[in-house]
């Protein structure tokens, strides 16, 4: 199964909503493994940037540490899924790359 997702973060920790200057680490992953990475930094916190970027992307799934009901709405119109940190704390995947 394939599939891209992402995990906001700034400085190795989860971002809580979208800032200039944050990473996007985009993950593509193939029958559960890394097969690709890509870094990109936010140059906006413009809600309508940041998803046409993450759809661009083709991103499915974004993990982010909370998320405010604006960009959640915007984001779920467009198919993509969002994972909060209070929805991840045995998440395997997310333990590895992220460290608060």
């Amino acid at each position: 199964m394939k599939k891209i997702i992402a995990i906001l973060t700034k400085k190795g920790r989860l971002m809580k909503d979208i800032e200039t200057g944050s990473d996007v680490n985009i993950f593509k992953i193939e029958n559960e493994k890394v097969v690709g990475y890509e870094n990109l930094k936010i140059d906006s916190s413009e809600y309508g940037q940041f998803s046409s970027l993450v759809r661009d992307k083709s991103i499915k799934l974004i993990y982010m540490d909370s998320i405010n009901e604006q960009l959640k709405r915007i984001l779920n119109n467009h198919g993509i899924g969002i994972k909060c940190k209070s929805e991840c704390s045995d998440d395997r995947f997310l333990d590895q790359f992220v460290f608060d």
